[in-house]
């Protein structure tokens, strides 16, 4: 059997409705030659029910008792035979033409090495007014425009939505188990695989590329619109940053700065989002401080790195 072009890997947990309706996005558009390998970390045999029933003999099934969210995509990685890798989230829905536009940046020149598309609101909830653009990406929103470009550089693809090389996240070696949300981690909202990855692949000399006909909507729950959600993601955004750094090496701007180019996937005005923003830099900068006096204290004699 031939290798398809792209192979698809959604990871998922606990969310069979949600990874049906991700799995049949992926499966119905406009690219045919792929495969779909479907990480499900969960206790029950729902998701494995689901996506059986679904049928596809393109759809391959893999179940992973380790949890954390870098394992199952480097384990949906490994399964993979596909030339180019295409992630989405397990609540997230491709559009038709998802695969087709990602096929299309990664034959300009020079190739680049990660391609992260645009992630538009599927609104679970209404909407609040208050949530300021600079702070869109919590959501797992990110909208440039309709133009093909290069990442701004304080900007890098989010992991519900990019594709990449196999060859490339094997040169920069994968997503770091370090990182990235686990459920086995007791109240720890720790991220920031996804900015690693990122960031590896820029300073290999890769281009990193905005392709907003490789959209997808992104569904926002209603636990995600409340202030302490949004101060919490904040924070732990400040601790990812700290460790991400310490991991790979700086990144440049705090998660609380607004990025570069606008992300336009919220309206922006009002003073409840500079509020909120201000607000939200406190978060970020308190989780930094945790971070850096935790690691302190982690280490011998609690010398500084």
């Amino acid at each position: 059997m031939s290798a398809p072009s792209f192979s698809v890997i959604l990871a998922t947990v606990h969310r069979p409705e949600l990874a049906t309706a991700a799995a049949r996005s992926v499966l119905g558009g406009t690219w045919s030659d792929l495969e779909l390998l479907v990480v499900d970390q969960s206790r029950d045999g729902r998701t494995r029910e689901a996506m059986s029933a679904l049928r596809d003999p393109r759809l391959v099934y893999l179940h992973s008792d380790v949890m954390g969210l870098s394992h199952a995509r480097n384990l949906g990685a490994a399964h993979a035979r596909g030339a180019l890798l295409a992630f989405l989230d397990d609540d997230a829905v491709a559009d038709q033409a998802w695969l087709m536009a990602y096929s299309a940046a990664f034959a300009t020149l020079p190739r680049p090495g990660m391609v992260g598309g645009r992630l538009r609101p599927l609104w679970d909830a209404p909407r609040p007014t208050w949530f300021p653009p600079a702070h869109a990406f919590l959501l797992g929103l990110y909208d440039l425009g309709d133009a093909r470009c290069e990442f701004p550089p304080r900007d890098l693809p989010i992991g519900a939505n990019f594709a990449i090389p196999a060859d490339v996240l094997r040169r920069v070696g994968g997503f770091d188990l370090r990182l990235g949300f686990d459920a086995s981690r007791s109240g720890s909202l720790v991220a920031g695989e996804d900015t690693a990855l990122g960031l590896r692949v820029r300073r290999a000399g890769l281009r990193v590329v905005y392709e907003p006909g490789a959209a997808a909507l992104h569904h926002v729950s209603p636990g995600k619109l409340t202030p302490r959600y949004y101060l919490s993601r904040l924070y732990w955004a400040g601790r990812s940053h700290v460790r991400t750094s310490r991991l790979v090496g700086p990144r440049g701007a705090l998660a609380s700065d607004a990025p570069h180019a606008p992300n336009r996937a919220l309206p922006s005005g009002g003073p409840a989002q500079r509020i909120a923003q201000v607000a939200g830099r406190a978060a970020v900068l308190a989780g930094a401080a945790v971070e850096l006096l935790s690691s302190r204290e982690r280490r011998p004699g609690g010398a500084p790195a």
